[in-house]
C-alpha cells in the first residue's frame, strides 16, 4: 500500500429539517477533526502513508435553491488551508455534470466539490482555491479570521466572514444582513515606505454564479451570449491603489457573508 485515501463531509452530522443552531456550529471543525483522527488512527496501527483527501464537502444547502444562494467562498477557503498541510492532495470534481451523472438522481449531490459549473463557469471552490495558491511566502500571524504572510516583494493579507451557519439563512436578506461584519484592522511594524495595494473581493456578488444567474434569468430562455456573460462577470472584484507607511496601517473592512477579502501589500522600491 502506496498511500490512504479518505472522504470527510461536514454534512454528514447534518439534519437540515432542523432549523436549530447548534448542529452547524458543530460542524465548523469537522474536517480538520476527521482528518486529525484518521491519522492517529493509522500512527496507532504503525501503517503511515501519505494522505490524500479524495472527496470532501464544507456545508451546503440540501436544495438546489439553497445550495446556489448559500455562498461559502471563505469556509472552503479556511478548511483548504488547514487541511492542505495534513495531506498530500485536495480531491474535486471538475464539474457539476460529471458529479451529478455519478449519483444518477434528480436531487444535488453533497458529498464533494466541483470546481466548474455546467458551462464552464468557476464555482465557489475554483476562486477559493486560487487565492489559496495565491498565498505565498512566511505566516506571521494568523487567526480565525484572518491571516498575513511575509514575502519577498511584501505582504498578502487574507480577512474572512468564516460563518458556518444553517444554509436556509442564505434565503433571507434581513437574516443575512445580520451575519455581515465591519473588521476594523490595524497592521504594525510595516517597513516604512511606498506600496501599491490590490484588493480582491470574494463574495456573493463578487464570485458567486448563481447570483449572475439568476439576476438574468428570463421566462423565455437565455441563449449563448447571455450564459459567456455570466461566466466572464462572475469573478472576484479588483481594487488598486498606492500608500505610504510609516510603521502602521489602519483601515475598516465591510465583510459580507463568507466573504474574503484579499490583499496583496506590494513594496515599490525606488
Amino acid at each position: 500500500m502506496d498511500f490512504f485515501g479518505y472522504e470527510t463531509n461536514q454534512n454528514e452530522i447534518i439534519d437540515f429539517e432542523n432549523l436549530e443552531d447548534e448542529r452547524f456550529a458543530l460542524a465548523e471543525n469537522y474536517i480538520i477533526e476527521k482528518t486529525g483522527k484518521f491519522k492517529n488512527y493509522i500512527r496507532k496501527n504503525h501503517k503511515e502513508k501519505p494522505l490524500h483527501l479524495v472527496s470532501w464537502n464544507t456545508l451546503t444547502g440540501n436544495t438546489r435553491y439553497t445550495n446556489g444562494t448559500f455562498f461559502r467562498g471563505a469556509l472552503v477557503f479556511k478548511s483548504a488551508l488547514e487541511v492542505a498541510k495534513e495531506v498530500e492532495s485536495i480531491g474535486f470534481w471538475i464539474n457539476t455534470e460529471l458529479h451529478e451523472n455519478r449519483v444518477k438522481n434528480r436531487g444535488i449531490s453533497m458529498e464533494g466539490m466541483e470546481l466548474y459549473h455546467y458551462f464552464s463557469g468557476k464555482r465557489p471552490a475554483f476562486f477559493a482555491l486560487q487565492f489559496l495558491r495565491r498565498l505565498q511566502g512566511e505566516i506571521i500571524v494568523k487567526g480565525n479570521e484572518y491571516v498575513m504572510t511575509e514575502n519577498e516583494w511584501g505582504y498578502q493579507l487574507v480577512l474572512m466572514n468564516y460563518t458556518n451557519v444553517n444554509p436556509y439563512y442564505s434565503t433571507e436578506e434581513t437574516l443575512l444582513k445580520k451575519l455581515n461584519k465591519d473588521i476594523h484592522v490595524t497592521i504594525s511594524n510595516l517597513e516604512p515606505g511606498e506600496y501599491q495595494i490590490r484588493k480582491h473581493i470574494f463574495d456573493k456578488e463578487h464570485g458567486a454564479l448563481y447570483n449572475q444567474w439568476r439576476n438574468l434569468n428570463s421566462k423565455y430562455g437565455i441563449d449563448e451570449e447571455v450564459i459567456q456573460y455570466i461566466v466572464e462577470t462572475s469573478q472576484p472584484s479588483l481594487e488598486i491603489f498606492d500608500k505610504s507607511f510609516d510603521k502602521e496601517w489602519s483601515f475598516y473592512s465591510y465583510l459580507t457573508f463568507n466573504a474574503i477579502h484579499f490583499f496583496e501589500i506590494r513594496k515599490i522600491i525606488t
